[in-house]
């Protein structure tokens, strides 16, 4: 393969995981439409993890949210003690250009002194670049500061290795299952309103370079559903739903009745809580599960959904990516989506991993539409992203071919 050809090439393999993921998209919903025409639900009535009453308070989601702010002007402050903000001062000769010349302050600068857009400190690819550390930095520090703050353990949240293969299959299938519907939603809402572009996609555009990929694809795929379900799904939707529960007449399930004929090894456990929560107490844990023997069926009480806790949570999730409208349009539809699954099945670990399934279609789609710009339209005004590959491409030929 000739390097040349490589933007070709990467074109080809980003164009073949887009129709393996649309082939994927049509058996699932092929399986999804059998199931409901049988009258099985979609979600298995058996959760994953039961949910338990949130123990935190608003105070406590005041002050994480307070912590993501704290995060990112830490971030901030740090990039720029270590880079600078400000512009060395102008020389006598500069002052004099920018007091007569009416145009714009770039213009005012020699083609050599203008800032490369690059590496400006608030580039897009550096604002990206700090809102992924920020996150990385919020995601360290929220296990300690809610058991700091409030005594809760991450597990409290919905956040357990429990059954994990499970979990994870239960948000791949439900980002699937959901990509076509929000899409079809976004395409509707984009008819109506002018677009707002994301600052992801304005900075892939613009900056075409595996850096650029790289960064948008851990930022998108990986630490915003990190951050985005810890705080939307765990705490406030946790919050919401103790505030509409504790409102409602309705008095809450009772407990799991207990089985008689339990053989005697089962015992009671409960995947939210541990010996090394030192924040648990016994009045604290909530009515678990019988975990029966292998062979046995056990009792168990699907998770209730609070609808209006949910939907509270997505507005304020959309109302959150309002610069870039009508993306809340959608965004509210998967948020919906995102608190059922979280409430039926108790599993952060499925949300976090049906919000980064669904970015990372977003993201490759993004990336196969600018290549294919790219390739057909080979212009000097069109990023390339093939160049920067180059030396290695050469060094994987050349490891490659050492087994020939």
């Amino acid at each position: 393969m000739s390097l040349p050809h490589l933007d070709e090439f990467v074109l080809s393999v980003l164009t073949g995981l887009v129709m393996a993921i649309l082939l994927a998209v049509l058996g699932l919903w092929a399986w999804a439409i059998s199931k409901l025409l049988r009258g099985d639900p979609l979600l298995s009535r058996t959760p994953i993890l039961p949910l338990r009453p949130a123990r935190w308070g608003g105070w406590t989601v005041f002050a994480v949210i307070l912590l993501y702010i704290g995060a990112n002007l830490v971030v901030g402050l740090g990039f720029g003690a270590a880079t600078g903000f400000r512009r060395p001062a102008p020389t006598p000769e500069q002052a004099t250009v920018a007091a007569t010349d009416d145009g714009p302050p770039d213009d005012r600068l020699a083609p050599d002194e203008k800032e490369d857009e690059h590496h400006a400190p608030r580039s897009p690819f550096n604002a990206m670049l700090l809102n992924s550390l920020a996150s990385l930095l919020f995601v360290v520090m929220l296990p300690m500061f809610l058991h700091r703050a409030a005594g809760v353990a991450i597990s409290e949240l919905g956040f357990s290795w429990k059954e994990w293969p499970r979990q994870v299959s239960v948000g791949a299938i439900a980002a699937l299952l959901t990509v076509p519907v929000v899409y079809a939603v976004q395409g509707l809402a984009v008819q109506l309103w002018n677009v707002r572009e994301h600052p992801v996609q304005q900075m892939m555009a613009d900056q075409m370079t595996p850096g650029v990929a790289a960064l948008a694809f851990v930022s998108t795929v990986f630490l915003a559903p990190l951050v985005e379900e810890s705080l939307f799904r765990g705490v406030l939707l946790g919050w919401l739903t103790r505030i509409f529960t504790a409102a409602s007449p309705s008095p809450e399930p009772g407990p799991i009745p207990e089985a008689r004929d339990d053989p005697p090894t089962a015992k009671l456990e409960s995947p939210m809580l541990s010996e090394s929560d030192p924040g648990a107490s016994p009045t604290d844990i909530a009515p678990v599960a019988v975990a029966p023997a292998p062979g046995v069926d056990g009792p168990s009480r699907p998770n209730a959904v609070c609808l209006p806790a949910v939907v509270v949570a997505s507005l304020l999730f959309a109302g959150m990516h309002a610069p870039q409208w009508p993306a809340p349009v959608g965004i509210f539809l998967l948020s919906m989506v995102l608190g059922v699954v979280f409430q039926r099945t108790g599993s952060l670990l499925s949300v976090m991993v049906l919000h980064g399934v669904f970015n990372g279609c977003s993201t490759l789609l993004l990336l196969q539409g600018l290549l294919a710009r790219s390739v057909h339209d080979p212009k000097p005004t069109v990023p390339q992203f093939a160049p920067p590959l180059e030396p290695a491409v050469r060094g994987l030929i050349d490891w490659w071919s050492c087994f020939f």
